[in-house]
């Protein structure tokens, strides 16, 4: 049978692909496997409309951010239920489940079984994407930070620095676009998944040359005549780590001198 994935849940996903450009998708699924199969109720099988009426998005408890969104996705009138971290809501509360998928590595999202909710195109209300960021009025940019056990990431998504694998550190810096018109460029190396930043495309063709990926813009800096942004080398595990602070110095770690400049709003 021909089927397609619910309406509704196509716009999920597509606003969490947004807000997380590049979250995990180990996990993600939709038409059932050949266990779902077998249970003739799973929503992941299509309906007699051709319709899977399930997504599962890849997730971890072991971030708050993801607890949040499960909540958030809950609370939607289209919901039939949704299954997280050996807990089930369908009629908005939060009750232990038993099935044998404690489904602690994704959110399990299955909307009613009526065209209205399965063909709905509105967009999801969900504020834990955003809720966080400074207010858009003021029209400064935010840098914020999270590490993982060997990597320091530095986003302007709030969502990104909340993904699955790190822990949220808080703001690094906030900058006036109109002040800071410098690229800085993110890299990714292949075989770890660290990144690192520059402003210098020299530095980026040798990285590109020793197995980085260049993965664009995260966020500007400028020429000259504002506050350094400093950068320290762990070379026990070839973590990077940017800080706007002279006074955080790590341990360990050696100093690799000023990577740019950027006008900080105090």
């Amino acid at each position: 049978m021909a089927w397609k994935l619910a309406p509704a849940l196509t716009i999920l996903r597509a606003q969490a692909d947004r807000a997380l450009p590049k979250r995990s998708e180990k996990s993600d699924g939709t038409i059932g496997d050949a266990r779902h199969q077998a249970e003739p109720h799973s929503d992941h099988n299509p309906n007699s409309a051709g319709i899977v009426c399930a997504w599962d998005c890849t997730a971890t408890p072991k971030v708050a951010m993801w607890q949040k969104l499960a909540d958030e996705i809950a609370d939607d009138p289209r919901i039939g239920y949704v299954i997280f971290d050996r807990h089930i809501n369908g009629d908005g509360r939060w009750l232990e489940y038993r099935g044998s998928d404690p489904h602690t590595n994704h959110i399990h999202v299955s909307v009613k079984q009526s065209a209205a909710s399965w063909n709905s195109t509105k967009a999801w209300s969900l504020p834990v994407f955003t809720s966080d960021a400074p207010a858009p009025a003021d029209g400064l940019d935010t840098v914020y930070r999270a590490r993982s056990a060997h990597d320091h990431l530095l986003t302007t998504s709030w969502a990104e620095a909340h993904t699955s694998g790190y822990v949220y550190e808080g703001i690094a810096w906030r900058y006036d676009p109109r002040a800071n018109t410098v690229p800085v460029v993110r890299y990714r190396k292949r075989k770890t998944g660290q990144h690192m930043y520059t402003v210098s495309a020299v530095e980026g063709a040798l990285m590109q040359v020793s197995g980085w990926v260049k993965e664009g813009v995260a966020f500007y800096a400028t020429s000259a005549g504002a506050s350094p942004i400093y950068r320290w080398f762990n070379k026990a595990n070839g973590d990077h780590l940017l800080t706007a602070s002279a006074g955080e110095k790590p341990a360990g770690w050696k100093y690799e001198g000023a990577a740019f400049n950027v006008q900080v709003v105090r």
